[in-house]
């Protein structure tokens, strides 16, 4: 049992919550995302997104870790990487389907 360890995985779950609050607040007020697409084209537009969570794990991660230490690293990168699967990654679909005439111009 290593406390450092502890405290960095507390920093990380904290980060976690933060970032659900805050993208869910965000998602709920201004993208209000609904599912445009069903088939394969949808499947293949939610695995192109997946791309960018695994190299922010692989490359972003360590950026952020080395500018604000291990602690608060974890932490701003946990906000970061809930923001963009809950708020941010929606809001792209939901451009992509305003372009594309799946969506209604007003929503």
């Amino acid at each position: 049992m290593d406390p450092q360890k502890m405290m960095n995985d507390g920093y990380g779950d904290i980060g976690k919550m933060m970032g659900f609050i805050i993208a869910r607040f965000v998602e709920k007020t201004w993208i209000r995302f609904k599912s445009l697409r069903k088939g394969w084209a949808g499947i293949l537009i939610c695995l192109i997104g997946l791309i960018p969570v695994v190299l922010m794990k692989d490359h972003f991660r360590p950026v952020l870790v080395s500018a604000f230490g291990s602690h608060w690293g974890k932490l701003f990168f946990s906000i970061i990487y809930a923001f963009y699967y809950i708020a941010f990654f929606p809001m792209i679909l939901k451009l992509i389907g305003r372009y594309s005439g799946k969506e209604d111009a007003q929503a």
